[in-house]
């Protein structure tokens, strides 16, 4: 869903098309006068008092453009979201549900290590294991997480909803080790390591 706040626009669907759009915003009307006054130097038959007549369809085109080019980032998370989300509900094996999980002789543990992220500096990522609260973890820091069963799966609240879009499922064994990366509420399941 869109939104109109002030000059910039608000999706719902997409924290980094709303970022985009406000920093954009700023940067778009301050550059939009700056151009115009630039023309003024450039071209000193042009009074500097036409400056802001000059603005004004500089600041609507760059804004159009703008505009257009978060439209297309929200698009394509919500697309991006809505097929991982499909790939999910179909690829667990059968072996993962509930009535087939087993506790480990050993506890394992799995450590999350939150990298550092310039869109979400202050926000912990909520890390859920199994559907309960496991851990929340800042920027730049990271946390150990116990495991008991054998088929986990892990989620985070990525987009601020409790049923993450992006998840990790995995089989821990009997005093494991593990570390996987999460950077804005997504796991980076290649580099997941085990021991």
């Amino acid at each position: 869903m869109l939104t109109w706040f002030f000059w910039w626009k608000t999706y719902d669907d997409s924290r980094i098309a709303t970022t985009v759009s406000c920093i954009g915003s700023f940067i778009v009307t301050i550059g939009s006068f700056l151009l115009a006054y630039a023309v003024t130097v450039v071209i000193p038959a042009i009074n500097e008092w036409f400056a802001p007549l000059i603005a004004v369809p500089i600041f609507f085109i760059l804004k159009t453009l703008l505009n257009k080019w978060t439209d297309r980032i929200a698009s394509k998370r919500k697309n991006r979201k809505k097929q991982k989300k499909r790939k999910h509900i179909h690829r667990i094996p059968a072996s993962m549900t509930v009535g087939a999980n087993a506790v480990l002789e050993i506890p394992a543990s799995l450590t999350i290590v939150c990298d550092r992220s310039v869109i979400e500096p202050a926000v912990p990522t909520v890390i859920y294991l199994n559907d309960k609260k496991a851990a929340s973890v800042e920027n730049g820091e990271s946390a150990a997480i116990p495991l008991l069963m054998r088929y986990n799966v892990l989620q985070t609240n990525s987009g601020g909803f409790y049923n993450a879009i992006e998840g990790y499922r995995f089989e821990a064994r009997s005093g494991a080790r593990g570390v996987i990366h999460v950077k804005e509420g997504i796991f980076n399941k290649k580099n997941a390591v085990w021991r």
